[in-house]
């Protein structure tokens, strides 16, 4: 499975210290992830996937102490009839189980909104998103000037208090 190739591949760069590589398998593994959450909320009658559509994901974190990966970020999302308007950004959490080898997948947990807050709307376009190192977002308002802000970043969210939680167990 492909999650299991993005850890593999960060561990590595991550090992070797070499943020740049980091961040691109960080990218990698935040996209792939925000596909298979958009598979889960297809199936769910909560979510209309006629209306709305997963952009992906900003502010990843990562945190893998082998065979056992959290990834926390922010999935932004936005409205089919308003593609390229406004959009939204809700708290993200992946819980992977790898096998001992880190060859494959043995299970995961996905969890995604928080009921308890609304989702804050972002107005992508207005200004470029880029993550730093720690995660964190750089906002650039203007070519050349830029600033670091933690509104992307990953926000804890108590347990059970997830809008959305999918589980594989094999």
């Amino acid at each position: 499975m492909q999650i299991a190739v993005f850890c593999r591949q960060y561990l590595r760069a991550r090992d070797a210290d070499d943020e740049p590589a980091m961040r691109v398998e960080a990218s990698g593994l935040g996209h792939f992830l925000g596909s298979l959450l958009n598979q889960y909320l297809k199936n769910d009658s909560r979510w209309d996937s006629s209306e709305r559509w997963i952009d992906g994901m900003v502010g990843a974190s990562i945190d893998i102490r082998p065979p056992h990966v959290v990834v926390r970020g922010m999935i932004v999302w936005g409205r089919v009839a308003d593609a390229g308007g406004p959009q939204w950004r809700e708290p993200f959490e992946a819980q992977l189980g790898l096998t001992p080898d880190m060859a494959s997948v043995d299970d995961y947990l996905l969890r995604f909104g928080n009921p308890q807050k609304p989702a804050q709307k972002i107005v992508f376009g207005l200004y470029e998103t880029l993550a730093d190192a720690d995660g964190r977002i750089a906002v650039e308002t203007t070519p050349g000037v830029s600033q670091v802000t933690d509104a992307d970043r990953a926000v804890d969210v108590p347990l059970g208090d997830w809008a959305y939680e999918f589980r594989r167990l094999t």
